[in-house]
């Protein structure tokens, strides 16, 4: 058993929970809620008070040794092998996936571990169901379920990408494909299983899809010489491609509908503007159109700061004047903020005026080759006018406070006037949608934003 950042009490565990889902009663964390059941047996637990042991090899890592975590590991070590290590950057590697830091030293102090003292347990190989009675994958890696069937695949693309298939088993050739762009440092599930939600649930209507990894993520090993973990940079646009190929070379009737969540959508927009074979692009609560390859995510995050509507909310709320009082507000950081904002409305006047005396043409052909190097509202807008000159629908969305919804008023005014000039394109800000989108009610949301653009792209779906 490995114990990393072990809480040793329940309570402990609950609590830390309770922080992290904004004192949400059903604890959904990352799309799970945990039941009053589970939670009051949770509270109940300490480690400590184990009549014996549940492993006969421990490996504890530890942030900070604790009175609770000594005696842990004294009353275990009766009759237990510990090996216990340091883990100083917990914080760090349990921080936001996008930004967090890999522990590799631990991870290898771990494999060593696992790889000490191994015996084989004599389990049939051939037995293909658990302790539950439920079905394993077959041979063939195929996973059937109500409505849907999945398989992995592995797409040639300067090394191998893994992939997910899934389809409906009513539909033996689709008239619209979903590609569903990586987002941020999850893996191909997406963000609270996002994206294996709603490909399951769009394969009842005939709707296929394939949600992969990129490079040096989940299941998709790195690129020899390239830098790992990338979440905006021009190497994913490639790969992207790549999925493309794989999908227009099986269905090549089918429409092809491009999906992506923040840093996904960054990919999806980029690819989409230079690939006259996307029919549908959906971009969601995406926070950076432009990105220079060298910059990093803080230096982003600190540009960004949070979204206007936010900083009106917190204007309202008496408790920040109370915080202000005491010295607690970055006023300066603020101040600094609103002069940017105020900066990039100036600049979006005079770029509304030219806009005037010489309408946008679209994004050529050399240009979206260079795009993500390329920079300013300019490229943004011609990149959408050359979707809609082209017929690909394109759809915005938004949650009504996250702040890539100021970089989108950047580009193309309050609410999205210019944007909602365009043929094909719509617009939709939603007061049910968190960043990740880890919420059910997002979720849903979610669903039956992409159900209707893919009816759009195709009338004949059931």
């Amino acid at each position: 058993m490995a114990l990393l950042g072990v809480a040793v009490q329940g309570r402990q565990y609950i609590r830390e929970l309770q922080a992290l889902t904004n004192n949400d009663p059903a604890l959904r964390f990352a799309g799970f809620p945990m039941g009053v059941a589970i939670q009051s047996a949770l509270n109940a637990v300490d480690l400590r008070a184990f009549a014996q042991a549940p492993a006969q090899r421990v490996f504890m890592a530890v942030a900070s040794e604790t009175r609770a975590q000594t005696e842990l590991e004294f009353s275990w070590a009766r009759d237990v092998s510990i090996t216990s290590v340091a883990y100083p950057d917990m914080a760090r590697h349990l921080g936001e996936s996008t930004t967090s830091y890999l522990p590799v030293a631990l991870f290898e102090q771990l494999k060593q571990w696992c790889a000490t003292d191994i015996h084989v347990d004599g389990t049939d190989p051939s037995d293909k169901s658990d302790s539950l009675g439920v079905q394993r994958l077959n041979d063939r890696g195929v996973l059937r379920g109500s409505g849907f069937v999945e398989h992995a695949v592995f797409i040639p693309a300067q090394g191998l990408l893994t992939g997910v298939w899934c389809e409906s088993e009513a539909t033996p050739s689709p008239k619209v494909v979903l590609v569903l762009s990586s987002s941020g440092r999850n893996p191909h599930i997406g963000g609270a299983r996002v994206w294996v939600q709603l490909a399951r649930r769009l394969a009842e209507h005939g709707i296929f899809s394939v949600r992969f990894d990129l490079a040096g993520m989940g299941d998709s090993p790195p690129t020899a010489g390239a830098p790992e973990h990338l979440i905006y940079h021009s190497s994913g646009i490639p790969q992207l491609r790549s999925v493309i190929d794989h999908v227009a070379a099986r269905f090549p009737e089918a429409k092809i509908c491009l999906i992506g969540i923040c840093s996904g959508g960054f990919l999806a927009f980029h690819e989409a503007i230079s690939d006259s074979r996307v029919a549908g692009l959906m971009i969601v609560n995406l926070q950076c159109y432009e990105w220079r390859d060298g910059t990093s995510l803080e230096e982003v995050a600190d540009l960004l700061g949070k979204s206007t509507k936010t900083y009106r909310q917190l204007l309202a709320d008496p408790q920040t004047w109370v915080r202000l009082r005491r010295g607690r507000v970055n006023t300066l950081y603020i101040l600094k903020m609103a002069g940017r904002r105020l900066l990039s409305r100036l600049k979006q006047v005079v770029a509304d005026v030219q806009q005037l005396v010489k309408p946008s043409q679209g994004v050529s052909v050399n240009e979206s080759a260079q795009a993500v190097s390329c920079h300013g509202p300019g490229l943004v807008r011609r990149g959408f006018t050359g979707l809609s000159n082209r017929g690909t629908r394109t759809v915005v969305l938004y949650g009504d406070t996250d702040v890539g919804l100021d970089q989108f008023i950047r580009y193309f005014g309050v609410r999205g006037r210019l944007f909602l000039k365009l043929s094909g394109a719509k617009l939709s800000l939603r007061s049910d949608f968190d960043h990740d989108l880890h919420a059910e009610m997002a979720q849903n949301a979610l669903h039956d934003e992409v159900l209707s653009l893919c009816k759009d792209l195709s009338s004949c779906l059931s």
